[in-house]
């Protein structure tokens, strides 16, 4: 009769697990806020644990109830989970979020061009280098620059390089690539903070990021470009 008991037990809390679903729009804009929540209650009104995937491309509101604001950083695939606990079982869930160019109707949004992402290499203390992840002659480039200051700087080059300062640092880039046969565009936006810019040998995941190998940036460097410097 135990035996018969436990297993109930166990049957019901496995149903109690499965019973979690994110409801929210699927797909959203770059710099539009959306409300999720969770269609089902916790043991409590202020103990839900949620988080985002650790990519950047989503950030949210610090939030312990069962809705959370989520605002879109920049295009691509994101994910929202959420744990909690319900009766005597830990109940976590995930919805997986589409991040879409509000300049481009969403089944366009790869429009032929392979490029997904741009990486910033540091040249020196006041200059910043970005480039594409893919090297290729079909593609055309606009890059927009934004500083904390409001001054905006554009570029057409394939790898510009622009000037920042600890007071007057990068806040946003955008990169618009233009596929030229058939002609499409698709815009790829990063958002930054102040602390990103800052050397922090402590930090490794900013240290990463602005630390390539040779052989991932020396295909776009041009010969007379100056060998970027590295973070230790």
């Amino acid at each position: 009769m135990n035996r018969i008991l436990i297993l109930a037990a166990g049957f019901f809390a496995a149903i109690v697990h499965g019973q979690c679903t994110i409801t929210g729009d699927s797909s959203i804009k770059t710099d539009q806020a959306a409300t999720f929540s969770v269609d089902s209650d916790g043991n409590c009104n202020d103990c839900y644990y949620w988080t985002v995937s650790q990519d950047s491309k989503l950030k949210a509101s610090d939030s312990k109830s069962n809705q959370i604001l989520v605002t879109a950083l920049e295009t691509g695939k994101a994910s929202l989970s959420v744990k909690y606990e319900k009766a005597n079982a830990t109940v976590k869930c995930q919805k997986t979020i589409e991040i879409v160019n509000p300049d481009l109707h969403p089944a366009d949004q790869k429009c032929g061009v392979t490029i997904s992402d741009f990486k910033d290499v540091k040249v020196n203390d006041k200059v910043i280098s970005f480039f594409p992840n893919e090297d290729s002659s079909e593609y055309s480039y606009q890059w927009t620059v934004n500083y904390a200051n409001g001054e905006t700087k554009d570029s057409t080059e394939k790898i510009p390089q622009f000037t920042l300062s600890e007071v007057n640092y990068i806040t946003s880039v955008k990169l618009r690539i233009t596929k030229k046969s058939p002609i499409c565009t698709l815009a790829i936006t990063k958002k930054f903070d102040q602390d990103y810019w800052k050397p922090s040998s402590s930090d490794v995941g900013k240290v990463e990021q602005r630390t390539y190998k040779p052989g991932s940036y020396s295909d776009y460097l041009k010969s007379s470009s100056t060998t970027p410097n590295k973070d230790q």
